[in-house]
């Protein structure tokens, strides 16, 4: 039978581990079909944060499952998703009590929300102040993917540390478009749009309070964002 390395009962996930270091990476592989973009940023994604892997799991795709860290993903779908919802990240908190988090707070804050035909872990991100919260759970009972989570649990780290490991993460991902020749994809101008705005003071302001508000970037009338 397959046992992860430390692996983690779902039932101790109120344990929660603190460390100052939050990691997103991709080991590139090759991809024979798809977009240009999804093919050039193709990989196994590793999430690490409280000292654990959050994406580790066990891949079924052989005769016998064996363990991974992380699931073979487009990092550019993910980058993407990151950056876009960057704000909401870092700035919005989880609402008090399970019964308030809806599917719009899901959408922005739940990796498995990312979509585009992946498996994604199903890791929850949110921020209070200046810690960020993440939170993963495995794979349910009786999941058929060829991937399957197995980490459960919490990490806490610093929010600065989120905003570098996104910064980063994007940074590599659109580096990858540059090499394979797509300079100018979504992802490059969503980079471009935010590092502006994080540059500018009124615009931060303004897009904290969208955020904390629960809106995604000039989803709401000007007027509805009160300062």
């Amino acid at each position: 039978m397959f046992h992860p390395p430390e692996q983690r009962d779902p039932k101790a996930m109120k344990h929660t581990d603190m460390t100052s270091k939050m990691n997103i990476t991709l080991e590139p592989m090759t991809l024979d079909t798809g977009s240009d973009e999804e093919k050039a940023a193709f990989g196994q994604l590793q999430i690490k944060a409280g000292g654990r892997i959050l994406t580790a799991g066990a891949d079924f795709s052989g005769n016998e499952p064996r363990y991974r860290p992380g699931p073979h993903i487009s990092g550019y779908h993910l980058a993407e998703w990151l950056i876009w919802n960057w704000w909401r990240l870092r700035w919005e908190p989880k609402p008090d009590g399970q019964s308030q988090v809806n599917h719009e707070w899901q959408l922005a804050h739940c990796l498995a929300t990312v979509g585009e035909g992946y498996a994604w872990p199903n890791i929850t991100i949110s921020t209070r102040g200046q810690w960020t919260t993440l939170v993963s759970r495995p794979s349910p009972a009786g999941a058929s993917s060829l991937f399957r989570y197995s980490e459960a649990g919490a990490a806490v780290v610093p929010a600065a540390d989120l905003e570098s490991a996104i910064d980063e993460f994007a940074a590599f991902i659109a580096n990858r478009m540059d090499a394979a020749g797509l300079p100018d994809t979504n992802l490059q101008l969503l980079r471009q749009d935010l590092q502006s705005e994080r540059n500018d003071p009124e615009k931060t302001r303004f897009r904290r309070l969208e955020a904390r508000l629960g809106y995604d970037p000039d989803e709401p009338d000007a007027d509805e964002v009160f300062y």
